[in-house]
């Protein structure tokens, strides 16, 4: 199976960092610091929440330019603390506690709305996991990584702040310590890593009811306990409400070709400017001006598109500053005994030739890749996508993957009807002596000269290596001699291309079109060439030429080929030529069906003889109308027959029983 019509979009964010936006201290009113305070105070209280579920509260770890990691997540509250639009969020990120030596951090939040402080952010402003403004997370190597010389800029800023916050953390337990032994005061706590509030947030509304957060945090690798604090603006008819997640990051390596978390994307939004580092949290997926609006979950429908976006981190740079990059794909679906590929999608390629020429990864600028694949062409059931990123200019390679399902729709399931079977194209119809007196008849020339005239009679004898010889003909015989000699080849099983070729030579010599166009038909359909070979028989019959048969060798042709609409037109020829062959009237009900005339299709059928064949097709015509409101399946006495009809075919446990059901439930559900 192939994913059919895949868009692969390349996005090259070139996101240079403005100057750092000045500081200012947020002007709260009364009732916005009480509120703020409740919720700050809520998360104090919540050390021994449980954590919740991953699958709840999803995030997305990224680089940020300094080397930091950044995580971007969407945190889906109870439905009962989704009552506002609106309300005040409080976000805090905390050390887990490794001995019961480490200093507890404080909160500059609460410490500012005490009074103690003039600053509730300093983080904000000062440390160096802080993005810049309108900036998503970036990676990159320096020249000096490439050779093994030296480290980058970005990696030198990472582990100055982890030097840093590991010196600050000794001094303080010293201190602590000392100040134990000689019975004085402990030392002040260090701050948290990250604390960031809004007291006038947004809910973002969740299909189905209840809303969900959308932040940003910054923060070293360490263990981490990651709290969101929220209080709908509803008056205070609801308290505050705290989720705790657990947040485990690993140190971030300059040299080591990653990529970022998969980013599946529900939408891609326009914004009028870039956030600036104040508002960047608040759009946490902006790249730019442009923001990516994450899915809640990985389950799709085979109607859907799957769009996906990622970071490729720590690609190295040639001396201009340009990667060598090939990221490939592939989807897989997990059968239960391992994994079958079921797709291979256009790989993208990053280079000099196709960037911008101010892309520079030693400046720091993004390599962001994304891609949008439509799944109408999968099965229910569960995937994955597998993404294989290639440096070649180092000679690296790192693999992510993403686990999706295809949930069950109305169209998917349509889709998953089997096709009913076709008989195979035999050869051997043209050889049977009516057909090949008829073919013989209609090439003869009125006075065929001696030599010709042999050359008929080895034909109907059917000597077919005998008129593989070269004997001379009259110039205006060339033809029809051709046309014979790739009838023999035909009948012997040489290469039907071979075969065609010899054939529509004999045409451009003049050879009777009917006969030949047959003959060529014949040699399409051997190789497959269903439209052809259709298209072929059908100039015969234009021509007035016929053999037994013939009318619906076109109709099933085009049954074949896919092609409903000349099906179904070739249909009514066959069903006038062979009016009583139950064959040809089921082939006229697969036309119909291809075509979308489902009402034709009942009333083909209704006048088969009952079998398993015939109910599941009488099934797929009724549920096709109700799928796409038209003909008898969209009434309400169609479905009721179909409900009736599906009820006895499951019962009976016939062949596709289990899609009937599930095509009974879709039905049930609307």
């Amino acid at each position: 199976m192939n994913v059919r019509g895949v868009l692969v979009v390349a996005l090259i964010c070139l996101l240079a960092p403005p100057p750092a936006a000045t500081q200012t201290t947020p002007k709260l009113t009364r009732a916005e610091r009480d509120a703020l305070r409740a919720v700050v105070a809520a998360v104090d209280a919540a050390g021994t929440l449980p954590h919740t579920d991953p699958a709840a509260w999803p995030i997305h770890l990224l680089r940020a330019s300094d080397g930091s990691h950044y995580i971007a997540f969407s945190a889906l509250l109870p439905p009962e603390s989704s009552s506002a639009a609106s309300g005040t969020l409080y976000v805090r990120l905390a050390t887990r506690a490794a001995a019961p030596t480490v200093v507890a951090e404080r909160s500059a939040v609460m410490e500012w709305l005490q009074g103690q402080r003039a600053d509730p952010l300093p983080a904000r402003a000062a440390r160096v996991v802080s993005v810049p403004s309108g900036e998503m997370p970036v990676g990159g190597a320096s020249a000096a990584d490439r050779t093994g010389g030296g480290q980058s800029s970005t990696a030198l800023r990472l582990v100055e702040h982890q030097r840093e916050r590991a010196r600050e953390r000794r001094e303080d337990e010293d201190r602590d310590r000392r100040a134990a032994l000689e019975g004085g005061a402990t030392a002040a706590p260090v701050m948290y890593p990250f604390e960031d509030f809004d007291v006038s947030a947004a809910l973002v509304p969740v299909p189905g009811g209840g809303g969900a957060v959308r932040r940003s945090v910054t923060a070293g690798p360490g263990d981490f306990d990651l709290y969101v604090g929220w209080l709908p603006a509803d008056g205070g008819r609801t308290p505050p409400v705290v989720m705790r997640r657990a947040l485990a990051l690993p140190p971030a390596s300059a040299n080591t070709l990653t990529i970022g978390s998969v980013i599946v994307a529900e939408e891609i939004r326009a914004l009028e400017r870039p956030p600036d580092a104040q508002a960047q949290s608040a759009h946490p997926y902006a790249i730019g001006a442009m923001d990516i609006v994450p899915a809640l979950d990985t389950v799709f429908t085979s109607d859907e598109r799957m769009a996906v976006i990622f970071q490729v981190i720590n690609a190295t740079a040639t001396a201009a500053g340009k990667p060598d990059v090939t990221v490939a794909f592939r989807i897989v679906q997990d059968t239960g005994a391992g994994e079958t590929l079921v797709a291979t999608l256009n790989p993208q390629h990053y280079h000099s030739e196709v960037l911008p020429p101010d892309f520079d990864l030693t400046r720091g600028h993004p390599l962001v890749v994304a891609m949008a694949a439509p799944l109408d062409s999968l099965d229910r059931g569960d995937y994955r996508l597998l993404v294989g990123v290639s440096d070649r200019l180092a000679g690296r390679a790192a693999t992510t993957r993403l686990d999706f399902r295809i949930a069950p729709s109305p169209r998917g399931l349509l889709r998953e009807a089997p096709a009913m079977p076709l008989p195979r194209f035999d050869r051997q119809a043209l050889l049977t002596p009516e057909t090949l007196a008829l073919i013989l008849d209609g090439l003869l020339p009125a006075a065929p000269s001696p030599a010709l005239a042999r050359a008929f009679t080895i034909a109907r004898e059917q000597r077919f290596i005998d008129l593989l010889g070269e004997e001379p003909v009259a110039p205006e015989e060339t033809g029809v001699r051709t046309a014979l000699r790739g009838l023999a080849l035909l009948a012997l099983g040489d290469a039907p291309a071979s075969v065609a070729v010899q054939l529509e030579q004999a045409l451009r010599l003049e050879a009777p079109a009917g006969p030949v166009r047959v003959l060529i038909g014949t040699a399409r359909a051997l190789e497959s060439q269903h439209r052809a070979a259709a298209a072929a028989w059908q100039a015969a019959l234009d021509a007035g030429f016929t053999t037994p048969g013939l009318e619906a060798a076109v109709l099933l042709a085009h049954l074949r080929a896919g092609d409903g609409p000349r099906a179904a037109q070739a249909a009514t020829a066959a069903r006038a030529r062979q009016p009583a062959d139950p064959d040809v009237a089921r082939w006229h009900a697969l036309a119909a069906l291809q075509a979308g005339d489902e009402a034709t299709a009942l009333i083909v059928l209704e006048g088969l003889p009952a079998s398993d064949q015939m109910r599941f097709l009488q099934l797929q015509a009724l549920y096709a109308g109700f799928v796409h409101a038209r003909g008898p399946g969209a009434s309400a006495e169609g479905r009721a027959r179909f409900t009736a009809l599906a009820r006895d075919y499951i019962a009976e446990g016939a062949p596709h029983a289990a899609l009937v059901e599930a095509w009974r439930d879709m039905v049930a559900a609307r």
